[in-house]
């Protein structure tokens, strides 16, 4: 009883804001409803190698590179209050931000038809064990964590490992990112993924070169197929 009436007080000297435009919410709240609607989210048809909408099956700039994954679909456009929630997640700890990226995420699949049922196992793009301890959670194991729950799929966050812990590939171009990320990931078991449907995870996709290494590696432990799912591209 105490510690409810101490909420309340909490709540009443500190009221609960939208993580973007600081509007009144109520305290289980992260984003109000005005933020939350103009996330928009991708609409069919999508580019199979960088999710984006448009009109073919693969657009001009994807063509002239080679993917490993099978495709890839993202739920929205990383800009605006999708790209802030996205910096507020991964660099400032504001976990609570998770359950509103797994919303978009769900909704994006239910919308879209992505076929849930195909797939065998979730995994997430792993982080360099430094990087790890630096940050103290991978963001992309968290969104895969709770997806698995989500469809009742086998969750695997620990087979998958990062062996290379290269420099961030911001500054660097598509065919330097391809090139810095060869060699990144390695397989512990392969048996858990031969003739498996995988689902790869990930917050953001940019050119594709994360994700492809580790769709390669995956392909070579025996995975049938591999398709990436992220927040954002």
């Amino acid at each position: 009883m105490l510690h409810g009436l101490w909420v309340n007080l909490i709540n009443i000297i500190y009221p609960a804001q939208c993580t973007i435009c600081h509007k009144a919410v109520s305290p289980e709240i992260i984003l109000c409803q005005d933020c939350t609607k103009a996330i928009e989210l991708n609409v069919a048809p999508f580019c199979a190698h960088c999710g984006r909408s448009l009109s073919n099956y693969v657009c001009q700039n994807c063509k002239k590179l080679i993917f490993h994954f099978d495709r890839v679909w993202s739920a929205c456009r990383y800009k605006n209050i999708a790209a802030t929630l996205i910096h507020l997640f991964k660099y400032k700890g504001k976990h609570k931000i998770k359950n509103t990226l797994i919303k978009v995420i769900t909704n994006f699949i239910k919308e879209s038809h992505i076929p849930m049922h195909t797939i065998d196992i979730i995994t997430p793009i792993p982080l360099h064990h430094s990087k790890l301890r630096e940050r103290g959670f991978n963001q992309s194991c968290l969104l895969s964590e709770d997806l698995a729950g989500a469809f009742n799929i086998t969750h695997s966050a620990k087979n998958l490992i990062r062996i290379k812990n290269q420099n961030t590939q911001t500054k660097l171009n598509v065919n330097s990112r391809f090139k810095n990320i060869e060699g990144a990931f390695k397989i512990k078991d392969s048996e858990s993924f031969k003739n498996k449907n995988v689902l790869l995870i990930d917050d953001v996709l940019t050119t594709g070169a994360t994700t492809s290494e580790a769709s390669r590696i995956l392909k070579k432990a025996g995975a049938k197929k591999v398709f990436v799912l992220t927040f954002a591209n």
